[in-house]
Parts: structure tokens; C-alpha cells; sequence
């Protein structure tokens, strides 16, 4: 299916706009414990030239723990680069900052996230992209670590 699109060309121009919706799924398990994570997020894009994007939107996280569970929200601001291309696949580079409250039982925290992320956007057609994301998000006041792989699609308007 990948190679299905790859007579398309991805190019960006400054001006383009795009909503893109992600989602990941995670299930971590060791000998102390297992959980099972979902997170999303909705972003709003504008290229401000062919390479770069500036990036911001909300997110959104739940993980079952075998004793509890634990939802985390919050807004994110930051960038990304794309890298030129001649062909549909065009990687990319990118990091966000941003604030997230964590909710958990009776505990609630305020925290400032960081994220560091790459991967390769496909175009599927001239509005529609999927996106294959590699990511590393850290938390300060919780000092959390978060390694995740997920997908999106761009909607470009």
C-alpha cells in the first residue's frame, strides 16, 4: 500500500494550512506492574515557508496502570522541518513545549512538557497526508519520560 502513492510529489508552499489528528497505543509491561496507554492530539499547521511549519493544538492521554489510572491534558506550541523531496515520502524533524495537567485518583499536577520528535509524512493525494512519527516527550515537575510511535493524518485546507 505504501508504494500505491509514490507518484506523488509532497511539496509544501508558504501559506499552506493544515489539521492533523494523532493517535498512538502503547502497552508496557514488566515484573512489578502493566499498563496500556492511548494518546491523541489535534494540530493546527502553517508553513511559513516550503520547509517550515510552526505547529500548535491540544492533547490528550489515559493510562491504565494495574493499581489506577492516570488522564493528562494540555496545549502545545512548536515546529517542524521538512526536508526537501522529490518523491511522496518527505522526512521531517521537529519540538514542541507546552503545558499538561495530570489527573490521577485524587492527585492533580500542572506540569511543562518538552517534545522532541522525527519521522516521514506520505502523500496520499493533494489535501491528505499520513504521518509516521518517532517521538520523546519528558515532563519537569513529574520528571516522566515518554518514548512513543504514532501515526496522523494531515488534512491541508
Amino acid at each position: 500500500m505504501l508504494l500505491l502513492f509514490s507518484g506523488l510529489h509532497a511539496g509544501f508552499e508558504k501559506g499552506d494550512k493544515e489539521i492533523n489528528f494523532g493517535f498512538g497505543l502503547s502497552h508496557l509491561s514488566s515484573d512489578d506492574s502493566d499498563s496500556t496507554s492511548i494518546a491523541g492530539n489535534i494540530l493546527y499547521g502553517y508553513f511559513q515557508s516550503e520547509n517550515l511549519e510552526l505547529i500548535g493544538g491540544i492533547n490528550a492521554s489515559h493510562v491504565d496502570f494495574d493499581h489506577g489510572d492516570s488522564t493528562a491534558y494540555g496545549l502545545t506550541a512548536g515546529a517542524r522541518w521538512h526536508f526537501a523531496t522529490s518523491e511522496s515520502f518527505v522526512p521531517f524533524v521537529g519540538a514542541r513545549i507546552g503545558y499538561q495537567r495530570v489527573e490521577s485518583g485524587s492527585f492533580e499536577e500542572d506540569d511543562f512538557i518538552y517534545r522532541g520528535e522525527g519521522g516521514f509524512r506520505q502523500q496520499i493525494n493533494e489535501n491528505l497526508t499520513i504521518d509516521y512519527i518517532v517521538s520523546y516527550e519528558r515532563s519537569s515537575e513529574l520528571e516522566t519520560n515518554n518514548f512513543a510511535f504514532s501515526i496522523g493524518f494531515g488534512i491541508f485546507l
